[in-house]
């Protein structure tokens, strides 16, 4: 049996003594900041709530999200090939 992480540390590869395969990815992280909760859905989709103002929109991407922070008011997302920065502010 043997188990290891991606280099970027987002999938988690395991095999095993009867040779079942197993891929594992991270989902279901959960940021919140002021009235803010972003939700890492499935390995590309990220929903973005505003709690106070009963706002939400999905993000699709068309790679898999490596990382993702909310902070001073702006969202970081990055993918394997791409940053998106989102602004709070309207």
């Amino acid at each position: 049996m043997n188990l290891s992480w991606s280099a970027d540390s987002t999938i988690l590869a395991g095999a095993g003594a009867t040779g079942n395969v197993l891929f594992a990815f991270t989902v279901d992280k959960v940021l919140t900041w002021e009235n803010w909760e972003i939700n890492l859905t499935t390995d590309n989709k990220i929903k973005v709530d505003d709690l106070i103002n009963e706002l939400n929109e999905e993000l699709d991407f068309k790679d898999r999200v490596i990382s993702m922070s909310m902070a001073y008011g702006h969202l970081v997302v990055t993918t394997l090939s791409h940053c998106y920065i989102y602004s709070t502010a309207v």
